[in-house]
């Protein structure tokens, strides 16, 4: 009964988990605090005492989980050789700087930036505007790569990139939107093929302009 109650209990944090899929801001609540009161949702008024402990495992294991692959890493690598590199995150500042900590992300980014910091992540201009000046580089010098068509894709849009790659993980819907990534991929790895060797994006994109719009992938 017990393991019956332990599965039931962890379907229901997801599900709550996934009703809200951004923690809150740092001025609502503290992550831990909120994380843990889904706990107690989900485990109800039976089992509700061990909803820390539940949290704190899951948190572990989560963190322990949380890696790159050997290929995107060898990816990241090979593309700092040639370019700037940033990453842009949405989220709480604790909650994405202990996995940005997890994978070492300082080795591959030349700019780190997490939404929680920030008045305003993406698919706001202002976060994008603030990389390209770390970077001290022109929006028109870069590409947007990302698997979330709203926050990622238009927010690259947005902010005025020169191009927008877009990593396919569900199309529904998507061809009703009225923007549209100008590349879109599998696999975030097959970016090493769409890229020049060089550090330039020159003929990589002409126009942004549906009737352009190139896919990579072959299925």
């Amino acid at each position: 009964m017990r393991d019956i109650a332990a599965e039931m209990s962890t379907k229901k944090f997801f599900e709550h988990l996934c009703k809200m899929p951004e923690d809150p801001g740092p001025t609502q609540m503290d992550v831990d605090q909120w994380r843990t009161l889904l706990w107690v949702q989900a485990l109800g008024p039976k089992y509700q005492f061990f909803a820390r402990d539940a949290y704190d495992i899951f948190k572990a294991k989560t963190m322990s989980n949380f890696k790159l692959s050997r290929d995107v890493e060898s990816m990241l690598l090979d593309l700092k050789k040639h370019y700037k590199l940033g990453l842009i995150t949405n989220g709480s500042s604790e909650a994405q700087w202990a996995k940005v900590e997890s994978i070492d992300g300082k080795q591959y980014f030349d700019v780190i930036l997490v939404g929680g910091d920030y008045n305003q992540g993406k698919p706001h201009a202002t976060i994008f505007e603030k990389a390209f000046q770390v970077l001290d580089v022109s929006p028109k010098d870069c590409i947007m790569v990302g698997d979330n068509i709203w926050s990622d894709i238009y927010g690259g849009i947005q902010a005025g990139v020169m191009a927008t790659v877009w990593i396919v993980r569900n199309e529904d819907g998507y061809q009703d939107l009225d923007y549209q990534p100008d590349y879109k991929l599998r696999n975030v790895c097959e970016l090493l093929d769409l890229l020049p060797a060089q550090g330039r994006f020159s003929g990589l994109c002409a126009k942004r302009a549906f009737e352009f719009y190139s896919s990579v992938y072959s299925s």
